[in-house]
């Protein structure tokens, strides 16, 4: 089932506020479809990796943005989609 499909048969069965904890391809998906109105973000540090996601990229997409750093990783709360949700 594919992510956007996925979170409206979640909304039918249990309202509108969903909580998604994905990888980047279902986050970047679901925020070019307008289907994200908040989000949570953690940075731990890390070395090597394949595909590492551009951050400040992903994080563009919101107008209002926090950030907390703790005991090395980094916390955004991210709200205020660039892109309004679609129905």
């Amino acid at each position: 089932m594919a992510p956007a499909d996925a979170i409206a048969r979640a909304e039918k069965e249990f309202g509108e506020n969903i909580g998604i904890e994905a990888g980047p391809s279902i986050i970047l998906e679901l925020l070019a479809l307008g289907k994200i109105d908040d989000f949570e973000l953690s940075i731990t540090p890390i070395t090597g990796g394949e595909g590492l996601l551009d951050i400040q990229n992903l994080l563009k997409n919101f107008q209002e943005i926090t950030e907390e750093l703790v005991d090395g990783t980094q916390f955004f709360s991210c709200s205020g989609p660039i892109i309004k949700k679609q129905k």
